[in-house]
């Protein structure tokens, strides 16, 4: 048995069903961290484990900027280790090695990189990806780097550097309607800590990762501008023709 730590900044759980899924197999032991919450990561020694997975989302080509000091938290010593990007089948563009990069000069050895087309935060885009064909892929990727973790070689991931400069802030914030509660998960589960204790205030922290909206069992909370509308339409359009996963291995 081979002892997995699997690492994810999930908002809406794309990163966390594709990385989840490497636990699922019969041959590892599993610890999970996911740091996706609005609290303080520790310093973390992932020296001890056989193998670890690191899970993010692309935005705008990125991973967020929230997540980057949180990866930075993970430590190895020439530790093997894998890179899950799930992105919503437009491009994942500098992702890859921006992350990469974070965990290479933490003392991790990147032995692969999977880049996963995955359902849309916006619009009806690749509904249910990553589905059970994509996990198997992943799995099936997994085992080949398992097997060849002690090796030497290493992948570089794709992308460029400098990276591409993106608004970390979002152009479309979240707005609540009157089935809300009160309940306060909204304010706790933000990633950054966008969301008021009134509940309704949205600050200028906010990513536009629509978590809060997934994950509001009420339905309180929802983006009802127009020009909102309009922009899931018009990316819903441009993006319906599916991407398939891409895996770089040694």
């Amino acid at each position: 048995m081979s002892s997995i730590a699997l690492v994810y900044f999930s908002p809406t759980g794309n990163s966390k069903k594709a990385v989840s899924s490497i636990g699922e197999l019969p041959c590892v032991t599993v610890k999970t961290f996911d740091i996706t919450g609005n609290v303080e990561v520790p310093e973390t020694d992932l020296s001890g484990f056989d193998f670890v997975v690191f899970g993010a989302p692309v935005y705008a080509g990125r991973i967020p900027a929230c997540s980057v000091e949180r990866f930075k938290k993970m430590k190895g010593s020439g530790t093997p280790c894998a890179l899950v990007l799930t992105y919503g089948n437009r491009a994942y563009e500098d992702a890859p090695r921006g992350l990469g990069d974070i965990v290479a000069a933490n003392g991790f050895r990147i032995k692969g990189v999977a880049t996963m087309a995955s359902q849309h935060t916006y619009g009806q885009i690749q509904l249910g990806r990553p589905n059970k064909d994509d996990i198997a892929e992943l799995q099936e990727f997994f085992f080949h780097m398992l097997a060849k973790a002690e090796e030497p070689e290493t992948v570089v991931p794709p992308g460029n550097y400098p990276y591409k400069v993106v608004e970390a802030k979002a152009k479309f914030k979240p707005t609540t309607n009157s089935n809300c509660l009160a309940c306060g998960m909204c304010v706790r589960d933000c990633p950054v800590g966008a969301i008021e204790e009134d509940i309704k205030t949205v600050n200028d922290n906010c990513i536009g990762c629509m978590r809060c909206v997934k994950k509001c069992p009420m339905k309180a909370k929802s983006v009802v501008a127009q020009a909102f509308s309009d922009f899931e339409k018009l990316l819903s359009e441009r993006l319906k023709n599916r991407k398939e996963n891409e895996f770089f291995v040694c």
